[in-house]
């Protein structure tokens, strides 16, 4: 992923997250692709809802709802690689 849209990504989840940690904190955590966003950013059901319109806003594409895997999603990794794939034209 391009360095532009990884800091639009993060940037995203920054503004989501409803937790009370400094955008620096918030960005330490993702540098782990493991961290997980409902247990480590107090991500919801609600927010990562909030999370993908943002993104496809962002990075003006979609998300097929039949190829959304919330557990895939819900780990930093795996929500950059979806996005990754989906700019990349791979869905």
């Amino acid at each position: 992923m391009k360095a532009a849209d990884e800091k639009l990504l993060k940037d995203t989840i920054c503004n989501i997250c409803r937790l009370e940690l400094k955008k620096e904190e918030i960005e330490q955590k993702l540098k782990n692709e493991q961290t997980d966003l409902i247990e480590s950013l107090g991500f919801d059901s609600f927010l990562m809802v909030e999370l993908v319109v943002e993104l496809e806003a962002a990075f003006d594409m979609e998300f097929d709802v039949n190829d959304m895997d919330m557990e895939e999603l819900k780990i930093y990794g795996g929500l950059k690689a979806a996005v990754e794939k989906r700019l990349d034209g791979d869905v």
